[in-house]
């Protein structure tokens, strides 16, 4: 009896703990749902950062380089449209520009003084070897002509000739004009496709008008009708041969 009425004291016992320790859990729960929103409510009340802060920082300096940039593009685009300059040296060449292309013979390996385009002073080699003037070109040279294995000298016949051009920029210092130190060229004479173009953004210095002569010293002016465009529509923002200098930005890095 005394056995029988223990075991029913540890057993209500049991119970009874068992009872209090389920509504302390569920109430630690609570106060767990509670304090995430509360640190919902604090993060979301928290002040944002201001996206301004950052451009305090380093965006009015983006903006200078902007606006200088415009502005010294426009200069470099005003200096592309024409080429008045003066040579000495090396060989004897005579050639004429005539918008849709040139027509010339000779070689220079000289020293150029300029006024317009973007180097004032460079060293240059070139040689211009033409057939006929196009289209009479086309008549006396048929394509098919030296086209075996490859050979170009046929399609280079056809389209009038060939001039192989290569510069080297002495002064102002070519990186602040946009421009290589080393410009090689290749240029066809019908429509003055200029086989470089892709490389160095020279596109607009093909259909130019003008002449050169030179017989040790000489003498070139040339105005280029591409590069008058591209400086009118540079104005407006449209880069139109791709040859503006994209000012060096660290607020973007």
């Amino acid at each position: 009896m005394k056995t029988t009425l223990a075991a029913a004291v540890l057993l209500f016992g049991a119970l009874g703990l068992a009872g209090c320790a389920s509504p302390s859990g569920h109430r630690d729960s609570s106060d767990a749902t509670v304090s995430a929103a509360a640190n919902s409510e604090t993060a979301m009340n928290a002040p944002k950062e201001d996206s301004w802060a950052e451009w305090d920082k380093e965006g009015p300096l983006s903006l200078r380089r902007k606006i200088g940039g415009y502005f010294r593009n426009r200069s470099l685009d005003f200096w592309d449209m024409f080429d008045v300059s003066l040579s000495g040296g090396k060989w004897a060449k005579v050639e004429v520009d005539y918008l849709i292309g040139f027509y010339g013979f000779g070689a220079t390996e000289a020293q150029r003084w300029r006024l317009g385009q973007r180097s004032a002073i460079l060293d240059e080699n070139t040689t211009t070897i033409c057939s006929l003037p196009f289209p009479a070109s086309l008549i006396f040279f048929p394509t098919m002509l030296g086209q075996e294995n490859g050979d170009k000298s046929g399609t280079i016949l056809t389209m009038g000739g060939i001039s192989y051009e290569s510069e080297k920029a002495i002064w102002p210092d070519p990186v602040t004009r946009g421009i290589p130190q080393t410009l090689t060229r290749v240029r066809m004479t019908f429509l003055e496709r200029d086989t470089e173009a892709h490389r160095f953004h020279v596109t607009g210095n093909s259909f130019g008008v003008g002449a050169e002569v030179h017989l040790f010293v000489g003498a070139r002016a040339k105005v280029y009708p591409l590069q008058i465009f591209d400086f009118i529509t540079g104005i407006f923002g449209w880069d139109l041969v791709g040859d503006d200098v994209k000012p060096y930005d660290p607020w973007k890095q």
